[in-house]
């Protein structure tokens, strides 16, 4: 189901891209679109970017990302089974200033982001305790337990400032290099530790492993990509 937020995202874009024209023939200036695909750290994806005036766009983009990976990890005993998933989509709706009419800009406006870590860790094979002593003890994987790990941000919307390079809808070619770096205000990850079995006290470590997601408030953006211009 789409979120309110997320909808109220989309009619906000509506009507700045409805905007644009007006605002165009107002400054005397041709009304200009451009398609575009990048990469970076929010995931890989496209935007669509217009003209509001000579030296302000706007871009409407969507970016995802989703990576998996596990195996099993026998350094010690016992060896430990691990699975770790990455998932992230973001919308975004962003305003570009240049300065000079060129290729410079300062970008302010929102992400709409999702972003979850999941990762989950399982005994394959039986622990003993004290092997070859009177009071040896045998834990089978079961009794051992499973240790589940959850990453996520409680906010979604997040404002965006930024710096960066390329100008979609200028003047010259009409395929472009744009390069963008800023930060999102995305408040500390938060962080959950589920157990059972013998694992279960790990989880008593969370609240140390969260002071230390504490001090990454601040999502850090880079997008590299490139655009074609078409004009109306």
């Amino acid at each position: 189901m789409i979120s309110k937020t997320t909808t109220s995202l989309y009619l906000l874009a509506v009507f700045l891209f409805s905007s644009a024209g007006t605002l165009s023939a107002q400054d005397n200036f041709a009304n200009r679109y451009a398609l575009g695909l990048n990469a970076g750290t929010t995931g890989i994806g496209g935007e669509i970017t217009t003209n509001m005036t000579k030296k302000i766009a706007i871009r409407f983009g969507l970016n995802t990302l989703s990576y998996g990976d596990s195996g099993i990890y026998d350094d010690d005993e016992p060896s430990v089974s691990y699975s770790g998933d990455l998932s992230q989509t973001n919308f975004s709706l962003l305003a570009d200033f240049y300065p000079k009419n060129r290729g410079f800009k300062i970008t302010a406006g929102l992400y709409y982001q999702n972003f979850d870590i999941a990762a989950s860790a399982v005994p394959n094979e039986a622990y003993t305790f004290n092997e070859g002593a009177v009071n040896e003890k045998v834990f089978g994987p079961e009794r051992l337990g499973q240790l589940d790990v959850l990453v996520t941000y409680p906010r979604k919307l997040m404002p965006y400032a930024g710096l960066g390079f390329g100008n979609p809808v200028g003047n010259g070619s009409s395929l472009k290099l744009n390069m963008s770096l800023g930060l999102m205000y995305s408040g500390a990850p938060e962080l959950t530790m589920n157990g059972d079995g013998l694992i279960s006290p790990t989880t008593d470590q969370a609240v140390n492993f969260q002071e230390g997601l504490n001090e990454f408030e601040w999502f850090p953006v880079f997008n590299l990509g490139l655009s074609y211009r078409f004009i109306n």
